[in-house]
C-alpha cells in the first residue's frame, strides 16, 4: 500500500511537471508594428531663353520701318545675338543703330510642392573670352524692355511670385533695342552681356 502511495505520488509530480513545462511554451501572444515612409519635396524650376522666338530687326531707311532679318540673330550691317550654352545669357554685339532683338524666356515648374520665385535679368561688361579684349559697355545706349516693363539701372526683377505644385509659370517677352537716335560716336565698337537668373525656394520660404 505504501508502495502504491508512493508511485501514485510520483506520479502526480511528474503530470505537475509536464503541466508547468507544456505551460512554458503555449503561451497566448499577439504582434503588432507601424510602419513610416518620410520622403523630402523637389523644388525644380528653371528659365531658358526660346531659341525659336529670337528674332532680329535691323532699321529700313526707305521704308521707314525695322524689317526683320534672315537668318534669325543676324544684323543687316553684320553681327548678330548670339545665345550662350547655358540658354541663360544672351550676347549682343557689332550693333547698330536701328538695330533690335526679341526673345522669350520660357519657365518650367516641375516642383511637387508650393514654390516662390523671381526672375532677373542683369547687365554686365562684355570681355571676349577669346581675344581677353574688354568692350565699352552698351547698356546706356540700349532700349530694354520686359513684358512691357522697362530695364532700368542695368538690372530688372519680376519680384516674387508664388506657384502651387506643377503650375507653370509665366513667360517673359524680351526686346532690346538700340534706337535709331543714339547714332553718335559715344557707343562705338561696344558691347554688353545681359544674364537672365531665376531663384525659386520653397513656398514658405
Amino acid at each position: 500500500m505504501k508502495k502504491k502511495i508512493l508511485l501514485s505520488s510520483a506520479l502526480v509530480i511528474l503530470i505537475c511537471i509536464s503541466l508547468i513545462a507544456g505551460a512554458t511554451f503555449a503561451l497566448f501572444t499577439s504582434n503588432s508594428s507601424v510602419s513610416m515612409v518620410v520622403g523630402s519635396a523637389t523644388v525644380n524650376m528653371t528659365a531658358s531663353i526660346d531659341q525659336a522666338s529670337l528674332k532680329t530687326y535691323s532699321w529700313n531707311s526707305a521704308a521707314q520701318t525695322s524689317t526683320e532679318n534672315t537668318p534669325a540673330g543676324s544684323f543687316v550691317n553684320g553681327g548678330g545675338a548670339t545665345l550662350g550654352s547655358d540658354g541663360r545669357s544672351l550676347e549682343l554685339v557689332t550693333m547698330t543703330p536701328g538695330d533690335k532683338v526679341e526673345f522669350t524666356i520660357n519657365t518650367s515648374n516641375s516642383s511637387n510642392v508650393a514654390i516662390k520665385y523671381c526672375l532677373s535679368a542683369q547687365s554686365a561688361v562684355y570681355t571676349d573670352p577669346v581675344t581677353n579684349q574688354t568692350y565699352k559697355n552698351l547698356f546706356p545706349a540700349l532700349k530694354i524692355t520686359v513684358n512691357g516693363k522697362p530695364m532700368d539701372a542695368e538690372s530688372f526683377t519680376t519680384g516674387w511670385q508664388t506657384l502651387t505644385a506643377g503650375q507653370e509659370g509665366i513667360d517673359l517677352k524680351v526686346v532690346v533695342e538700340f534706337p535709331d537716335a543714339s547714332n553718335n560716336n559715344d557707343y562705338q565698337n561696344a558691347a554688353t552681356k545681359i544674364t537672365f537668373t531665376l531663384e525659386a525656394v520653397q513656398g514658405n520660404g
